[in-house]
């Protein structure tokens, strides 16, 4: 009878007619005019109630027609099936096409529910956003005819109208505030969990939902059933047992159930993505919105861990794509430094530890389940419907346990270490960025947990064994870009065929190279997360009682370490900064001194160590600071090697060229280890060092790379040495200066328009034979302009504004000097020299007052650099004028010299002095530690 009225159709196509009856479109012609104006807008007013009235209507036929079909005992699996293949096919339940001819049509011997103008319908009801104060009665429907879907159709409607309402909440909390009915969140979200826990749970593990649902309409006979679906499934079991096919049309229902079971489970980040947006924003009244939100969490938490955490983790993953790519950017930014990333632990965006506080809100699953269920996620991931690209669900599971776990409490640590131990030893098995979050974990947890250490001796063997374990792994991911040089013995060297490594480890790689395989696309961070968490790892998991085992821990460590130290190259600059950052932790803990100390020694003496990046020179301050003051014996070592090239004892077989660059090379060295102690740390060796320095100035012919490492070493001794201490060394620092200054105007005076004109080398090289200090007759390659003594005039150049920029308070001696080099306020200098400054070679000129030498030299680079004279400034914002580590003529000096000539008036200090002070002792320290670095090579020579 039903079927003959054509009841099903007719309701239907009067619920999708009062859809579109509220599309409000402008009259596009003369006829449209006639019918606004004789059908004027007052009829839309009754529309509501019209469509009110017919979702009534709907839901009464959607159960009549239901309960017909059980009566008759029908399984309408032939139904099912049609409806499969005419309402949408292979159509995605998030994206319908309810506009389209074939999805309007109704369709002859078909239950309404597997209609496809029901759905389209609904869906087009939901996407209205000016229906949204009738939204609810729309959900209404659905949700109290839950238990009355046809077989096959549960599923497909279930998961359009949730993806329908997470689209809607999602647009709510995008745009902020909106004009909303009355609890409007609340009610979606209502719905939502009325959908979602009738297909997630079973009737023993359903939530009371009539606080949730109250009744959908005003109290009638055939809609106070629908007041409670978990009343109404109940119901209707109760009729299905009561009819002779009851088992089979159970068993049907329950397969049903489970299909639609399974499908939410799938789209479940779908729907945490949207309820984590919603606890985002404070939209509408906040705390009933967070209250519902976790009701309905919570529940699925609990019933279904797994899938609930594997949604977060995609969840997670999909918020921190953003942060990842400003990081990229940063990153691309400073692409020309080539250093990595300074942070190696998981980091989390403000979006990401809101989700962190949504699961935190969840208290149903305490801190031990917790883990089991991550273990059971990483161990066996859930499916997901339509994964986004580049997920790598372990790992973003683990962070966000990582970040769960430090915002919980150091009591919540307490009962969860056999369920963690579990998850680390699987998590040996798991990709190089997975096992990167476990031993950030781990870290997390020894510095945490109230009961460390472990009272029980195998719980501590147990801490042990995992830790070694997790730092053999990293530390084979670590040196997984090395290859043995020999086949006779294993000795590692950096492969050189890998292009470019990648920095930041980055799991959607892109870009990297082809040769970059496996484990390689990971050695920068397996290098960079040790640095950051093994030094304080392995320094609380072991007792006081069992360092040792730290040492062997760390000695298998160096191994795939050390040749990454060893590569100076422009393209392992990441690896080497990464590698000295890892070395400079380990090396403040004293028991780890045996398992690094040969190595760190023989990389000092390298001839490339100081080939390094200026950001790396911090770390290496640390560890030869580490490395000389935790054994007096390493610098007596140090110190002998530099007797030994005085005295010619290093080997018999290298020339004397050779043990003069070692003596320089030594120096250098000498000057980097005083350069990164303490101050006064080395003066009960100043009467060595000082004797040191003598014996290098008086070899048998002056060496300009000795003289320069000098230089280097007096600027050093000056910083780091109390000026009690230094009382012996001025003498010769002032006599060596002023050589150097007089061979400054030497080379200026000789250096003429006439002498540029003659044609001989011979007559150039005799010309600088003028003074004895400058060359040596039997090499005439140490001429004025040899590049080594261009270091030479740089250095005493520096050390000379060393001394003008300190305070006099630092440098007290100076001030009896210094009026030779610079002239005073009330210094008069004589014009004589100007009068006759292109004067001749060797011959004297008369003055009857003495002139600075500084001012001497700005005069006559005055008369030569004539048309590139500079103006004479003074910039607030520094301290120091030579800032650079080379020069290429004595005319890059001009700026220098000019400036210094200068009669100043006193400075008035407005500022805070000490300040002021602190900042020209901060800029000297960064000036010097660059001038210690050496140009790197693109590669290494094989």
């Amino acid at each position: 009878m039903i079927g003959r009225c054509k009841l099903q159709k007719i309701v239907l196509h009067c619920i999708l007619t009062s859809v579109h009856s509220f599309t409000f479109k402008e009259p596009v012609t003369f006829t449209d005019d006639i019918l606004r104006f004789n059908d004027p807008d007052d009829e839309k007013l009754h529309l509501e109630s019209f469509q009110i009235e017919s979702l009534r209507l709907l839901l009464a036929v959607i159960k009549l027609e239901y309960e017909v079909t059980i009566q008759r005992g029908e399984s309408d699996g032939k139904g099912a099936q049609g409806s499969e293949n005419s309402g949408g096919g292979s159509q995605s339940p998030t994206r319908p096409a309810p506009n389209t001819p074939t999805n309007v049509k109704y369709l002859p011997n078909c239950p309404v529910s597997q209609q496809p103008m029901f759905l389209s319908a609904i869906l087009n009801a939901l996407q209205a956003d000016h229906l949204r104060h009738l939204h609810k009665n729309w959900t209404d429907v659905v949700t109290s005819s839950l238990g009355c879907y046809a077989f096959g159709s549960l599923t497909n409607i279930v998961i359009s109208v949730v993806h329908q309402i997470c689209t809607n909440l999602d647009k709510i909390a995008r745009i902020g505030r909106l004009t909303l009915p009355p609890d409007y969140i609340l009610e979606q979200l209502e719905a939502m969990t009325v959908l979602s826990h009738y297909c997630l749970l079973d009737n023993t593990q359903q939530m009371t939902l009539s606080h949730v649902f109250n009744q959908a309409y005003p109290p009638a006979n055939s809609t106070t059933q629908a007041s409670n679906p978990g009343q109404i499934f109940n119901n209707l079991v109760h009729v299905f047992l009561s009819t002779p096919v009851a088992s089979d049309l159970s068993q049907a229902k329950t397969s049903q159930h489970m299909a639609a079971r399974n499908a939410v489970l799938s789209h479940l980040p779908r729907i945490v993505a949207t309820v984590a947006a919603l606890w985002d924003n404070e939209i509408g009244q906040a705390r009933l919105v967070n209250k519902q939100l976790l009701e309905f969490l919570s529940p699925i938490s609990l019933h279904h861990g797994v899938n609930f955490l594997a949604a977060v983790a995609v969840a997670w993953q999909q918020r921190g794509e953003q942060f990842r790519r400003q990081s990229q950017e940063e990153s691309d930014s400073r692409k020309n430094s080539l250093t990595p990333p300074a942070k190696a632990l998981p980091q989390a965006c403000t979006e990401q530890l809101s989700l962190v506080r949504l699961v935190s809100g969840i208290r149903i699953m305490p801190m031990d389940s917790f883990v089991q269920t991550l273990h059971q996620v990483v161990k066996s991931p859930p499916p997901i419907h339509h994964p986004p690209a580049g997920l790598s669900l372990d790992v973003s599971a683990l962070e966000l346990f990582y970040f769960y776990m430090r915002n919980a409490s150091n009591s919540q640590l307490t009962d969860c270490w056999s369920s963690l131990l579990a998850l680390m030893r699987d998590g040996l098995a798991l990709t190089p960025p997975a096992q990167f979050v476990l031993l950030a974990i781990l870290s997390e947890f020894v510095q945490r947990c109230p009961q460390f250490p472990f009272p029980d001796k195998k719980d501590q063997r147990d801490l042990h064994d995992i830790t070694s374990r997790l730092v053999e792994a990293l530390s084979t991911v670590a040196g997984a870009c090395l290859e043995q040089t020999t086949w006779l013995r294993r000795n590692l060297a950096v492969k050189e065929d890998l292009g470019t490594l990648p920095i930041d480890g980055n799991r959607n790689i892109k870009e990297s190279t082809t040769s970059l395989i496996g484990n390689q696309l990971y050695s920068v961070q397996a290098q960079a997360v040790l640095a950051v968490v093994l030094a304080n790892l392995l320094d609380v998991a072991y007792g006081s009682q069992e360092k040792d085992k730290i040492v062997t821990i760390v000695t298998t460590l160096m191994y795939n370490i050390t040749p990454y130290l060893k590569n100076h190259t422009i393209r392992n600059i990441p690896s080497f900064y990464a590698c000295s950052s890892l070395l400079a932790s380990l090396s403040t803990y004293q028991y780890t001194r045996k398992a690094w100390r040969k190595d760190v020694l023989d990389l000092l003496l390298d001839n490339s160590f100081f080939q390094m990046d200026l950001s790396c020179l911090p770390f290496w301050k640390s560890i030869l600071d580490s490395l000389m003051t935790y054994d007096n014996t390493t610098f007596r070592e140090l110190m002998n090697r530099v007797s030994l090239t005085q005295t010619g004892g290093l080997n018999i077989f290298t020339s004397k060229e050779q043990e003069y660059e070692q003596r320089a090379a030594l120096l250098k060295r000498l000057a980097f280890v005083i350069f990164c102690s303490e101050l006064d740390q080395y003066h009960k060796y100043m009467p060595e060092i000082q004797e040191q320095l003598a014996n290098s100035l008086r070899l048998e012919k002056v060496v300009p790379s000795v003289q320069a490492a000098v230089f280097l070493c007096f600027r050093v001794l000056l910083l780091r040495m109390s000026p009690d201490h230094v009382t012996s060394l001025w003498p010769i620092i002032i006599a060596e200066m002023v050589q150097v200054l007089l061979s400054i105007e030497q080379e200026l005076k000789t250096d003429t328009e006439e002498f540029r004109k003659q044609s001989s080398q011979h007559i150039r090289v005799l010309s600088g034979l003028d003074s004895t200090w400058v060359t040596n007759t039997s090499n005439g390659l140490h001429s004025n302009g040899h590049p080594q003594w261009r270091m030479v005039q740089l250095e005493t150049a520096k050390l000379l504004e060393l001394g003008c920029v300190l305070p006099a308070t630092n440098l007290p001696h100076f001030q009896m000097y210094r009026w030779a080099f610079v002239a005073g306020l009330n210094d008069y200098a004589s014009d004589t020299l100007n009068g006759d400054v292109n004067v001749k070679p060797g011959v004297p000129t008369p003055s009857s007052v003495f002139i600075p030498h500084v001012t001497r030299i700005a005069r006559l680079m005055d008369y030569r650099y004539t048309s590139h004279s500079p103006r004479p400034a003074c910039s607030r914002k520094n301290h120091l004028v030579l800032t650079y580590q080379s020069i290429a003529n004595l005319q890059d000096l001009y700026g220098f010299f000019s400036t210094l000539s200068v009669t100043w008036p006193p400075y008035q200090f407005n500022s805070d002095v000490d300040k002021e002070v602190a900042t020209c002792l901060q800029e000297i320290e960064s000036i010097l530690a660059a001038d210690f670095l050496e140009k790197m090579p693109q590669s290494i020579a094989r």
